[in-house]
């Protein structure tokens, strides 16, 4: 549970106590966060796709895999909901959360594109592009000494107008079918239908891309 400046203490922290009180165990726990004056809820919180600003949220996390599925609360906290939520998270039947950032401007040619879940699809699968795309934190150490070289490889294929250099904030982007660990991890999708990802296996550096 998020506590957002939209929230007080009040009926929603009393309704997500009542499904602690009844579903909560070593297998599913609870968390209360707060995404306004604690730095590290702060950081959380985005990882959900969740500002100061929202709503109070709930989300769930799954920690079964190595993904970190995200799961979204859509109606409104009351007790019933939380545990019909939980409930269909454990019979498998919850639909995930995808984050996404909104839609960028359009970039020069010359300029790495960024894409973002809303329009991922739409750019990789037409067949008359070959998309190379880097998929990075904006923190990372290895993502911010990438990015010369990336921004050189737009810069070198700026007159193929059936090439695009692209990158993936995954700070604000959770791409449906594509599950990564690694960061800074790169796919080439060549021209062409069906279309499959092809994963850059080298190291990502400067000297090799």
């Amino acid at each position: 549970f998020f506590r957002t400046k939209k929230f007080t203490v009040g009926d929603a922290s009393k309704a997500f106590d009542k499904a602690y009180q009844e579903l909560g165990n070593n297998v599913f726990q609870f968390a209360y966060l707060n995404v306004v004056d604690d730095i590290l809820g702060h950081a959380i919180g985005k990882l959900f796709g969740i500002s100061a600003d929202d709503d109070s949220a709930v989300r769930i996390i799954s920690r079964n895999d190595k993904f970190n599925k995200k799961y979204k609360l859509t109606q409104e906290i009351t007790a019933d909901n939380l545990k019909t939520f939980i409930q269909s998270f454990r019979s498998g039947s919850a639909e995930r959360y995808y984050m996404t950032a909104e839609v960028p401007n359009e970039t020069p040619r010359r300029s790495v594109r960024e894409l973002v879940s809303k329009n991922y699809n739409q750019v990789i699968n037409d067949p008359t592009l070959n998309v190379f795309v880097q998929f990075y934190f904006p923190w990372s150490e290895a993502s911010i000494k990438l990015e010369p070289a990336w921004n050189a490889l737009a810069y070198r294929f700026r007159d193929a107008k059936n090439v695009v250099i692209a990158k993936v904030n995954v700070d604000e982007n959770d791409i449906e079918g594509v599950d990564l660990i690694d960061f800074p991890t790169l796919l080439f999708y060549p021209e062409g239908t069906n279309k499959k990802a092809i994963k850059y296996d080298s190291q990502p550096n400067i000297k090799n891309i």
